[in-house]
């Protein structure tokens, strides 16, 4: 009851407004900072504010202009001179010394979320550096905590002909999804230039790929076979497509799967909230009688009783699964997904 009559006090008033933050992940030149580009100029056309950060210090030039560079206060090459370290020691160290500083960042962002729609972050092509360090792990968990975010992993067409370096992408995206526990999406870029029409093959029928080693009979064709059986559920449940950074074309579909994306996002968060919510019920002992009333609820979250100071937090918390709940009835009802 409690829940139903906040929730019809708030429907009219609560608007989806949380902004989507985007990490471009990949090796290097897979395509990133272009797909970032080719996604500026689309949001632009679309009139959507967004944001660029870019977290690569060894970038010479980006074609984007960015709102948020680490270039403009670490300098990567005196990093290098300065602590004797060699290229991907002075990218992890940039990044530790941005990271002693991202508070700042994360207050600028906070105000401005209400007039962003995206923010686009683009990440060094050292997929290793960024994702296994320290400094990568905060800040996405800082994100995390304060936006909705996903994963676009960015794939060479060029360089997947090969079976073992397509598995080896696949390897990379599934450990990366696990570590961030983040939603992942795969853009296969450079389509323009050849069709991708074997790895949908490959992606769709185990024997396809497997028939691409019949001439390997060495230890890596039939390790990486035994590998994508046991990935099979991963790729049949994986959200893929393929673009062209450089032309534009499959952009309409990773516009689409971005916000279908933050959808989901906000679901399985909202469902999250949920069982805190049914396990604070039921250690309250809230419904066990018909006679509890809101009065009777306010005075068991007297802070002179004996409760915990996380019981006093239940209000807040159930008001913003209210928030979160009316919120996804609005993008339902507006269907956001279609451009």
């Amino acid at each position: 009851k409690i829940f139903n009559i906040i929730l019809n006090n708030m429907k009219a008033t609560v608007n989806c407004s949380h902004t989507s933050t985007i990490f471009f992940v990949g090796m290097a030149g897979s395509g990133k900072t272009s797909l970032i580009y080719r996604m500026s100029k689309k949001f632009t056309s679309f009139k959507k504010n967004h944001y660029i950060i870019n977290l690569d210090p060894a970038s010479l030039v980006t074609p984007y202009s960015s709102n948020i560079d680490i270039r403009d206060t670490i300098n990567y090459k005196k990093v290098m001179e300065e602590y004797g370290l060699g290229p991907n020691g002075a990218i992890i160290t940039c990044l530790n010394l941005f990271v002693t500083r991202f508070h700042q960042i994360k207050t600028l962002l906070e105000i401005k979320k209400s007039h962003v729609n995206y923010l686009l972050i683009d990440t060094p092509g050292q997929i290793e550096i960024f994702m296994w360090s320290a400094s990568g792990s905060i800040i996405c968990e800082a994100f995390s905590s304060n936006f909705p975010v996903m994963l676009v992993y960015t794939i060479d067409l060029l360089k997947s002909f090969h079976p073992l370096t397509f598995m080896s992408n696949i390897l990379y995206s599934c450990s990366i999804l696990y570590k961030t526990r983040l939603i992942s999406l795969l853009a296969i870029n450079k389509i323009d230039i050849t069709s991708m029409d074997f790895l949908r093959d490959w992606i769709s029928n185990t024997e396809s790929f497997d028939s691409a080693f019949i001439r390997d009979h060495f230890f890596a064709g039939s390790f990486t076979r035994s590998l994508f059986l046991t990935l099979d559920n991963y790729h049949q449940k994986t959200f893929y497509t393929g673009i062209s950074a450089f032309t534009g074309c499959g952009m309409f579909q990773i516009l689409k799967s971005i916000d279908a994306f933050k959808i989901e996002y906000e679901l399985n968060f909202q469902i999250e909230f949920e069982k805190k919510i049914l396990n604070k019920l039921q250690y309250l002992n809230i419904f066990t009688s018909n006679n509890y009333n809101i009065k009777k609820v306010n005075k068991n979250f007297d802070i002179k009783n004996s409760v915990n100071l996380d019981d006093i937090d239940y209000f807040n918390v159930l008001e913003y699964l209210v928030f979160l709940k009316s919120e996804n009835e609005i993008i339902y009802k507006n269907r956001i997904c279609q451009y």
